[in-house]
C-alpha cells in the first residue's frame, strides 16, 4: 500500500494551499486591534477589524449569565464599562465553527477583560474550555476573590452557571 491516494497528484496541494490562509488568517488575528460595533450578551460581541471585517467573539475562559437569567444584563453593561472608549486588542485563541465566531482574549488598554468580568462577579471561569494554565491559574483567583467579597452575582445565595442554565433549556 502506498501513503496517500491523491486521485491527482494536484490535489494534495490544493487541500494544503486552501488551508493556508486559515493558518494566516488565525496568527494575524493573535493580536489585533479591533473595534467593538456591539455587545451581545457578557461574554459575546461583535467587532470590526482594521480591513472592515466584521467579526463575531466569545471571549475565551469565560462563561457570563445569559441575557434572560439572573445577572444578565448586568454582565452585558459590565462588559460594556470595561471596553467602552478604550483601546481593544485581541489575541485569539480558538475558532467556534460551530457558532460562527472567533473565542478570544480581549484587552481593553491592555487589561484582561476576561479576568475583570470574573473578578467583579459578572462571569464564571469557563474550566471546560478555560486550558491555558496561566490565565486559568488568573481566572480562578479572580473569581475566589469575587465569591469571598460577595461581588456581582456572587450576592446570590447559589447563583446558577450559564452551563447548567443552557442544560435545562432555559436559553437567554
Amino acid at each position: 500500500m502506498r501513503g496517500i491516494t491523491t486521485g491527482g497528484s494536484g490535489t494534495i496541494r490544493v487541500v494544503i494551499l486552501l488551508f493556508i490562509p486559515f493558518f494566516f488568517t488565525t496568527a494575524a488575528l493573535a493580536t489585533t486591534p479591533i473595534t467593538i460595533t456591539g455587545i451581545i450578551d457578557g461574554d459575546t460581541v461583535r467587532a470590526r477589524m482594521a480591513d472592515d471585517r466584521q467579526i463575531k467573539i466569545r471571549i475565551y475562559g469565560i462563561d457570563a449569565p445569559e441575557r434572560h437569567q439572573a445577572y444578565g444584563q448586568q454582565a452585558k453593561r459590565k462588559l460594556k464599562s470595561l471596553i467602552s472608549g478604550k483601546l481593544i486588542k485581541m489575541e485569539a485563541m480558538d475558532q467556534d465553527f460551530h457558532h460562527g465566531r472567533i473565542v478570544a482574549r480581549l484587552l481593553a488598554d491592555g487589561q484582561d477583560v476576561g479576568g475583570k468580568m470574573v473578578s467583579t462577579g459578572y462571569a464564571w471561569v469557563y474550566l471546560r474550555y478555560c486550558r491555558l494554565p496561566s490565565v486559568r491559574k488568573e481566572y480562578e483567583r479572580g473569581e475566589q476573590l469575587a465569591r469571598a467579597t460577595r461581588c456581582g452575582l456572587w450576592r446570590d445565595q447559589n447563583p446558577i452557571p450559564p452551563w447548567e442554565w443552557r442544560r435545562f433549556g432555559k436559553k437567554g
